[in-house]
C-alpha cells in the first residue's frame, strides 16, 4: 500500500495509553499524523503531542476531530462500552462515513453496537505485540500480526489499515476471539510469568534477581530464535526431549524440597512438554511410561488440595 493511500486514512484514536500513544508514534512515522487525539489524561497528551504531532488532540470525547474516517477505540475492555456510550452521544458527526474499530483482543465488534446503529462501519483491529510503556517507539508495529474481524464489504478498509501501519492481518471471526486472545495471553503474560518463576528457583540458589534475569535473556533469546524458523516439535530440546528422567527426578526433588509450590506448575509444563517430545519421535515406549509416571505421580503428591 502506497503512502498516499494511506494517507487517505483520517485516523482519530481514543485512549492515550501505552497502545494509543504508540499508534500515535507510528502515524507520524508515517506520514499521516492522527487527525485527533482524545484521552482523560491532560499532561500525558501534552507530552504525546510532542511526539507524534496530532492535528488535535483534547480531553474531552465530543472533540472528535469532523473529519475523521477512521475512528481507533484504544481504551481497555473494561472502559470500551462507556466509551461507546459516551461517543453514540455525538449527534453532529458523521457517522455514515466512519469506520470503528476497537483494539481489544477478547472482545468482538458486539460491543460497538450503538455506533453502528448509527451508521458506522464496526470492526475488531488487535495487535499481536506488547506495549511495555507509554513511551514505547512506532516501529513497535513493524512485521507484526494483527487479529481482525469486520463485514465482509468492509475487511479489505481494514486490511489496507494494518498493511498501512507495517502489519499483516489475520481475521479472527467473532466466535474465535476468545480462544484467539487465550493464545496471545498464555505467550506474551506467561513467558513473563515463567521468567519469573525461573528467577524464584534461582533466588533460591542464592542468585540476586537482577542477575537472574539478565542470565536467562540470552537463553530465552535463542529459544525465541529457534521458533523463527522451526516448529516447537522441531525446536524441542531438553532433557524430557532426551528422556533423561534422573535429571527431572532431581529437579521434582529439589523443588519439593525448597519450592514445593512450583512442583505442580512443573510437573504440568513437563507433562505439555512429555506430548511434544512424543511428536519429535525422540524417545522409546519404554521412557514416555516412565516419564509419565514420574510426573503425574509427583503432580499427584503435591496437589494444592493435598497441602
Amino acid at each position: 500500500m502506497s503512502g498516499k493511500d494511506f494517507r487517505d486514512f483520517k485516523v482519530t484514536i481514543v485512549g492515550a495509553g501505552r497502545l494509543g500513544s504508540t499508534l500515535a508514534r507510528r502515524l507520524y512515522d508515517l506520514g499521516n499524523p492522527a487527525f485527533s487525539v482524545i484521552s482523560r489524561d491532560a499532561a500525558w497528551l501534552e507530552t504525546l503531542a510532542i511526539t507524534s504531532h496530532p492535528v488535535s488532540f483534547s480531553t474531552r470525547i465530543d472533540n472528535l476531530h469532523r473529519e475523521t474516517t477512521f475512528l481507533v477505540l484504544a481504551v481497555p475492555d473494561d472502559h470500551l462500552k462507556e466509551t461507546v456510550s459516551a461517543l453514540s452521544q455525538i449527534l453532529f458527526f458523521d457517522w455514515q462515513n466512519t469506520m470503528v474499530v476497537h483494539v481489544s483482543g477478547a472482545l468482538d465488534a458486539s460491543v460497538l453496537a450503538p455506533l453502528k446503529k448509527l451508521g458506522a462501519v464496526t470492526g475488531a483491529c488487535h495487535p499481536i505485540q506488547t506495549f511495555p510503556t507509554r513511551d514505547e517507539p512506532g516501529d513497535r508495529f513493524d512485521h507484526i500480526y494483527w487479529g481482525i474481524d469486520a463485514p465482509a464489504a468492509h475487511l479489505r478498509r481494514l486490511k489496507d489499515f494494518v498493511h498501512g501501519l507495517g502489519g499483516s492481518p489475520v481475521v479472527i471471526p467473532a466466535s474465535a476471539r476468545p480462544m484467539y486472545h487465550l493464545a496471545c495471553v498464555m505467550v506474551s503474560n506467561y513467558l513473563v510469568t515463567l521468567s519469573a518463576l525461573s528467577g524464584d528457583v534461582l533466588a533460591a540458589c542464592g542468585v540476586n534477581r537482577e542477575d537472574g534475569r539478565k542470565m536467562m535473556l540470552p537463553l530465552i533469546e535463542g529459544t525465541l530464535r529457534g521458533l523463527e524458523g522451526r516448529s516447537p516439535v522441531q525446536s524441542l530440546t531438553g532433557p524430557i526431549a532426551r528422556g533423561d528422567e534422573f535429571t527431572i527426578r532431581q529437579h521434582i526433588d529439589e523443588l519439593g524440597n525448597q519450592l514445593p509450590h512450583l512442583v505442580p506448575v512443573y510437573a504440568e509444563l513437563a507433562l505439555e512438554t512429555l506430548r511434544l517430545a512424543v511428536r519429535k519421535e525422540t524417545l522409546s515406549p519404554a521412557q514416555v511410561q516412565e516419564l509419565n509416571h514420574l510426573l503425574t505421580d509427583a503432580l499427584n503428591r503435591h496437589r494444592p488440595d493435598r497441602e
